[in-house]
């Protein structure tokens, strides 16, 4: 049934007693010849299996004609509302109506409650999520900004100490003759210097920069990234 804009299910059974099984003829018979059998077997040997022995049940439980209605049947519960009625020696179902969907309608707004309780959990542990990556994101583009920072500070430094080298070498040698290979590796040291002290350069970050966006307080960059 609809309830509210719920649908909660109702279900209508009828109760059973517990009593004594009384042994039909046939489970009578049918016993009788088992244990003849089986008396027979543990004459012939000093064991014999009781696998095979009639089951016959020790209740029955035939239906007495009241009635029960559940709510719900199957869930579990545990707002305390009451979802099983009972025919009685006091009371009887159809006596019990009121009380019945008084029932269905606080289920139907447990439900609901419910229902907004893991909306607004839900929306919590979004905005958690949320703050938690954006952490994330801003802490790696803070971490990928230093790591540029070192690479243009490590690239600088090398090219200043190449051209000093080459500058001291120079000077220390001027007006000396020096060996062809001497010559080549000053000229190599020379063109080493100059492209270091490019990759230093304002153009070549600004390059960088704009490759990487690091510079974007937007940008998402993965903390793989390795900055070139």
């Amino acid at each position: 049934m609809i309830v509210g804009g719920e649908e909660i299910s109702i279900e209508l059974s009828e109760q059973r007693d517990r009593v004594p099984h009384i042994q039909t003829e046939k489970e009578i018979v049918t016993l009788a010849k088992w244990q003849a059998k089986h008396k027979l077997e543990l004459r012939q040997d000093t064991w014999a299996s009781a696998w095979d022995k009639p089951r016959i049940a020790d209740w029955d439980y035939p239906p007495n004609g009241r009635l029960t209605i559940e709510l719900d049947k199957g869930l579990y519960h545990s707002d305390g509302i009451r979802r099983k009625f009972a025919d009685g020696k006091r009371q009887r179902l159809e006596n019990l109506t009121g009380s019945i969907l008084v029932s269905a309608a606080s289920i139907s707004a447990a439900r609901k409650t419910t229902a907004e309780q893991q909306r607004l959990q839900m929306l919590e542990w979004e905005e958690s999520e949320r703050q938690r990556n954006e952490t994330e994101r801003t802490n790696t583009l803070e971490h990928k900004r230093w790591e540029c920072l070192e690479l243009q500070m490590a690239r600088h430094e090398k090219a200043r100490r190449v051209e000093d080298f080459v500058e001291a070498f120079k000077t220390s040698k001027k007006g000396k003759q020096l060996s062809l290979d001497c010559e080549k590796f000053i000229l190599w040291a020379e063109t080493t210097g100059r492209l270091l002290r490019e990759a230093a350069s304002p153009e070549a970050l600004t390059l960088t920069l704009e490759r990487y966006k690091l510079m974007d307080d937007t940008t998402n960059i993965p903390s793989w990234t390795e900055i070139k």
